[in-house]
């Protein structure tokens, strides 16, 4: 193996105590050369050739100026290919890789997504440092204070030592989060309820129940309460709404204009709304939504372009516009004459009709169905998902962007036994990188955005045949919405229907139907008989493995129906989720009373 190679290398250099530098350099270029070494550390640039000696990391050449910029206290850069190498600084990058900061990073909450210099500045970042140097110069790493050692629910690092680190809320975030309610004219703002034991990780089952009433349902330590109501002006409805993850902004978009406000606290308690001047290039957005950490709002235009837009400088930073069909200037030539041609003939045969009636007209297609169905950020704020509809001039596709450099990662191949894509239902973006897809009837697909292919979970049912398991496929309804628990390291999803709600653990593999049989093999197993000796009764049977209806795996799936109509289950939170039902007696409140029409005769 190359990592059993470089051992050898670096440890022959330390008996020998006479080695040259090139040596050393050439032990870097070997892991230069390993696969999780192959894509930069901090972007999805690939066959980086710069190297981070204090972290262990192979980076690009633009991200290889940035480091330069924190400094030599912070990171001290040198070049893989050109630059001569110490044994100390070989050392330092043998005890690192990409994937081992990625792992350490992640398991503490500093996402890949932070900016770098708020990211390595940060006490997460200071003491990976310490602990890879330690580790290089044969010391024992000591943790520091904020850092508690073992504890349920600690991770293990990549040597197998458990090591646990305190989770707290982020500072400015909301505790209880808040929720934004859009009824079309005006806006609600809430704060969530808290149930007794609440928390990340917070309670055993023993004391869960303990708190529960007699019909089941947990008790709460405070009810979810109203904070504020907004109403716009004008006449025009929403369009879309949404609101930043820290309660410090809200976005409202109706047909013709985009409105931001501020959410301030008085000190009272007391919320209100200030508005904010809206980035100029920005109009209507259909698609509204905030990066997990509050800093960006992205808004899709009525054209299918996404705009990035900073909050804290309040402008528009990028357009994201990889995904929208360019239109050649002959298309646009021809549908231009088209127009005219269509125009003239109309004031040839109706001089009182409106000759400028189809002046820059949208086909029924794209009222219907707008250019971006949706729109997901993941949990790290490194990728964004947008899914495109097919219309005119237009075809369906998933397009992953990256919001490190704003460039277009990727357009993902259309899933296994389609032309095409599909429509999209629902669609949820996890922290490691996993994109979930709901198509119909209920179908799920899952890719993974860094190797741009389906993962272990979706290939294993696309082999059987399978676009989905078997209580999912069963789900009364459409599935509407997912959501990835943004626990660092997990692999639940959470799926939704109108009447009914999901559990998935994608880590584990899916239970699979067993493979139909061709007619001509039937044929073959009834002459073979039972037993395959021949003489059979002329009946075959196919029968799965250990008597379970289905073969390979132990999907771990969970299902369960509701008696209310289910209007949002997402996550909120790690291990927290949000279920919004509205019951029927308020349904059937809200109808009109029946009309009742005299007909003649009766």
């Amino acid at each position: 193996a190359p990592s059993a190679r470089i051992e050898r290398g670096v440890r022959w250099a330390e008996m020998s105590g006479r080695i040259l530098e090139h040596d050393f350099a050439s032990v870097v270029r070997r892991l230069n050369m390993l696969p999780e070494n192959q894509v930069c550390a901090d972007c999805p640039t690939r066959n980086p050739d710069w190297a981070s000696v204090k972290h262990g990391i192979f980076i690009c050449l633009n991200c290889s100026g940035i480091h330069r910029s924190l400094g030599v206290h912070v990171s001290f850069v040198r070049s893989a290919t050109m630059d001569t190498w110490t044994q100390a600084e070989a050392r330092m990058m043998e005890k690192g890789g990409n994937n081992r900061q990625r792992k350490f990073f992640d398991k503490y909450g500093l996402h890949n997504g932070t900016p770098h210099r708020e990211k390595y500045n940060h006490q997460i970042a200071e003491a990976y440092r310490g602990k890879l140097k330690a580790e290089a110069e044969g010391k024992e790493w000591k943790r520091p204070k904020w850092m508690k050692k073992g504890g349920g629910g600690g991770g293990a690092d990549v040597n197998g030592k458990s090591e646990r680190m305190e989770v707290k809320p982020q500072v400015g975030h909301p505790d209880p989060p808040l929720l934004l309610c859009d009824h079309s004219r005006w806006v609600d703002v809430w704060r969530l309820g808290e149930g007794m034991h609440g928390g990340p990780g917070g309670a055993t089952a023993e004391a869960v129940d303990s708190v529960k009433g007699h019909d089941g349902m947990m008790k709460l330590a405070a009810a979810p309460t109203h904070v504020l109501r907004a109403k716009l002006g004008g006449s025009r409805r929403t369009l879309c709404s949404a609101i930043s993850p820290d309660g410090k902004f809200i976005a409202v978009s109706d047909t013709h204009a985009l409105r931001l406000f501020q959410l301030i606290v008085e000190e009272g308690g007391e919320y209100r709304i200030e508005k904010q001047d809206t980035p100029k290039g920005v109009n209507a957005a259909q698609q509204l939504v905030f990066t997990p950490d509050g800093k960006v709002l992205i808004a899709v235009g009525a054209s299918g372009a996404v705009h990035v837009i900073d909050l804290h400088a309040g402008e528009a930073t990028g357009k994201l516009s990889a995904h929208v069909p360019k239109i050649s200037s002959a298309a646009l030539a021809l549908e231009q004459a088209s127009a005219a041609a269509k125009s003239g003939k109309r004031k040839a045969g109706d001089e009182g009709g409106a000759p400028d009636a189809d002046k820059g007209a949208v086909s029924v297609e794209d009222i219907g169905c707008p250019p971006v169905s949706h729109v997901c950020c993941s949990a790290d704020n490194q990728w964004l998902a947008v899914i495109t509809t097919k219309g005119h001039r237009r075809v369906a596709g998933v397009h992953v962007y990256s919001l490190d450099n704003l460039k277009l990662h990727a357009s993902l191949p259309a899933p296994p036994g389609h032309a095409s894509w599909p429509p999209v239902s629902a669609v949820a973006l996890s922290a490691s990188g996993i994109l979930a897809l709901a198509v119909r009837d209920n179908g799920l697909l899952t890719y993974d955005v860094e190797s741009k292919e389906l993962t272990q979970w979706s290939s294993t049912l696309a082999s059987a045949g399978m676009s989905a398991p078997r209580e999912m496929a069963s789900l009364p309804g459409q599935i509407c919405n997912l959501s990835f628990d943004p626990t660092p390291g997990s692999s639940v999803l959470l799926a939704q229907t109108p009447s009914a709600i999901a559990r998935m653990n994608l880590s584990k593999r899916p239970v699979v139907d067993a493979p139909a049989l061709s007619k001509k093999r039937r044929k073959k197993e009834r002459e073979r008989g039972p037993g395959g000796h021949g003489g059979g009764d002329g009946k075959s049977e196919l029968q799965p493995r250990n008597g379970n209806p289905g073969q390979g795996g132990d999907g771990d799936v969970k299902v369960a129906t509701l008696d209310n109509p289910c209007l949002l289950l997402s996550y909120f939170a790690p291990r927290q989720a949000l279920m919004v039902e509205r019951p029927w007696e308020e349904v059937l409140e809200a109808m009109p009373a029946p009309l009742y029409r005299h007909r003649y005769g009766t």
